[in-house]
């Protein structure tokens, strides 16, 4: 008989018929930052400057003996890994231009997408892909007290089309930012308000299934008609939107 054959245990809580053991390892990665500064004129500088990688990955490690069906002294050994606040590599490139009461500015954002992992340190079956951003910004000076500011920021998605098992929902956001600045003086004290918003637009963009896929959604019922799946994302899936947010902050100086 090919029948599967089951052994019970009196209670799986009981030490004496189970032993367990588990650890945890952390691993903080360090990363190098560093960056260039240039100014030829008062009204004139540029900028260079590197981030490493970063992220913070959890090993969890569970050793288990069971008696009478673990040889003693040889456990099984159960691993898990688990990442978080992954940030990729990050090359930038900066100007910026004083002209009598307007201050112009912008960054060019290189980031290595290409070395992402999920949170389980996996990569994609389709990587991701290193992308080009490029970042906006200017200053103008009313008055000696009121400042008003403007950005604009444009990131492109490093997620390939989602044809295949997974799910990513990304696409390329442009950001709008608008503010405005005060300053008061007395006597030694220095008071900066600070107000800001933001607009979030967030491209449409459609992603549909395709058997060609890498890594293709499987049919999980082959005795039902048609492709029978439980992925979220099947037959395909579409995303656009809007974000909104905004501040205040206040700085005394003295």
């Amino acid at each position: 008989s090919n029948a599967p054959s089951y052994q019970y245990l009196p209670s799986i809580t009981d030490t004496k018929n189970m032993y367990l053991n588990l650890a945890a390892e952390e691993k903080g990665k360090l990363f190098p930052l560093f960056g260039l500064y240039y100014s030829p004129s008062d009204s004139l500088r540029f900028g260079l400057s590197y981030r490493g990688e970063t992220g913070f990955k959890i090993v969890s490690k569970s050793y288990t003996e069971v008696k009478g069906l673990t040889k003693p002294g040889e456990p099984q050994l159960s691993e898990q890994i688990f990442y978080f606040q992954y940030t990729p590599e990050e090359y930038t490139a900066s100007v910026s231009y004083y002209f009598r009461d307007i201050l112009l500015t912008s960054d060019v954002v290189y980031e290595r997408y290409s070395s992402y992992r999920d949170s389980h340190y996996e990569k994609p079956v389709v990587p991701f892909s290193d992308i080009l951003s490029v970042h906006l910004g200017t200053e103008y000076k009313y008055s000696e007290s009121f400042f008003i500011r403007g950005g604009y920021i444009y990131h492109p998605s490093p997620v390939p089309e989602q044809n295949g098992r997974s799910n990513y929902a990304d696409t390329d956001v442009h950001y709008f930012n608008l503010g405005c600045g005060l300053v008061w003086n007395y006597e030694d004290w220095r008071l900066h308000l600070d107000i800001y918003s933001q607009i979030l637009y967030f491209v449409e963009r459609e992603n549909a299934k395709s058997p060609s896929a890498k890594e293709p959604v499987l049919d999980e019922d082959k005795y039902t008609d048609g492709l029978q799946s439980k992925n979220p994302g099947y037959p395909g899936f579409t995303m656009s939107g809007f974000g909104y947010g905004g501040g205040l902050s206040v700085s005394i100086y003295y």
